[in-house]
Formats: structure tokens, C-alpha cells, sequence
């Protein structure tokens, strides 16, 4: 609650827009979702870890703020190895958003992430320039998939993923 607040607050981001969180490993997913749909299972076992960020229905934790009243929750299992590491050793899921003030651009370089927040972070970890693609967005909180957004794993390819091989 207290550090979802923090993280709208210094972004300046609307509460009516969710946030999601990173995991450590996809076990960790049962704690904050309502059941996971075999459409999900099958996204999840081709695509994660990497860019893929999934919308299930969440369960009672999750705290509104990050759901924003929708009852779905944004998961994703990162292939970044910091991050997934970080979630591991905590061993609970870390809120994540872009690094920049709603409306702009991300910065792609860690010094100009540490001018933008400055006074309102306590940490910023260098881990290089960051020339990412978002991730893709899908929503399989009904039990088939919906892209929300096109990021680096095209709905194309989703959409393949979940053809059965005969």
C-alpha cells in the first residue's frame, strides 16, 4: 500500500492506471492470482522469463492501488537477471513501472533515471543503458488471450504458442 502510493506520488501517475509486478520464478504467481487459465500456463512455460507481461484475475492481497479497481493483476517473470534475482532473494513480487514521470518518455541511460528522481528515490541501480522494447501485454484473465499491447513478442506468436502441435 504505503510503497505503491510513494511510487504514483513521485511519478505523478493517476491512481486509475494499474501498476504490475516482477516475480522470481512463475511458482510465485499463485500467491497474488485467483487461478492460473491453461492459456496462461502454456504462455508462460514458451515465454517466461522474458518480456511478457501477463493480466490475471488477482486475489484479496493485491492491493487495489495496483490493480486500480480492475481486479485483474499485471505479472511478469523478467529475464532481466537483477531483477529476477531481486524478487527471488525477497521472496515476494516487486512493483515495477517505467522509470520516468507519467507522460514522458523513459530515459534510456541510469544518470538521467537518478536527475528525474533525484530527491524521491534511494536508489538507483546501474545496470547499463536500457534499449528494451516494453514488454507485451495480455490479458488472460477470462481464460483466452487478449493483447493489449505489442511489445517485443508479437500476438502473432502468442496467438502460434497456443495452437496444439498435431
Amino acid at each position: 500500500g504505503e510503497a505503491v502510493g510513494r511510487i504514483y506520488a513521485m511519478k505523478g501517475r493517476p491512481p486509475s492506471m494499474p501498476s504490475l509486478i516482477l516475480v522470481g520464478s512463475a511458482a510465485m504467481v499463485e500467491r497474488f492470482v485467483a487461478g492460473i487459465p491453461p492459456v496462461a500456463r502454456t504462455l508462460m512455460d514458451r515465454f517466461w522469463p522474458g518480456p511478457l507481461t501477463l493480466l490475471f484475475r488477482s486475489t484479496g492481497t493485491v492491493p487495489g492501488a495496483l490493480t486500480a479497481g480492475t481486479g485483474r493483476i499485471g505479472i511478469r517473470f523478467p529475464a532481466h537477471e537483477f531483477c529476477a534475482r531481486l524478487a527471488e532473494r525477497c521472496d515476494d513480487a516487486i512493483v515495477s513501472t517505467s522509470a520516468n514521470v507519467s507522460g514522458m518518455p523513459p530515459p534510456a541511460e541510469p544518470a538521467d533515471i537518478f536527475r528525474q528522481f533525484a530527491s524521491s528515490v534511494d536508489l538507483v541501480v546501474n545496470a547499463g543503458k536500457l534499449v528494451s522494447r516494453p514488454s507485451t501485454v495480455a490479458d488472460i484473465s477470462g481464460g483466452v488471450l487478449v493483447v493489449l499491447r505489442e511489445g517485443v513478442i508479437s500476438g502473432g506468436i502468442l496467438a502460434s504458442a497456443l495452437v496444439p502441435v498435431p
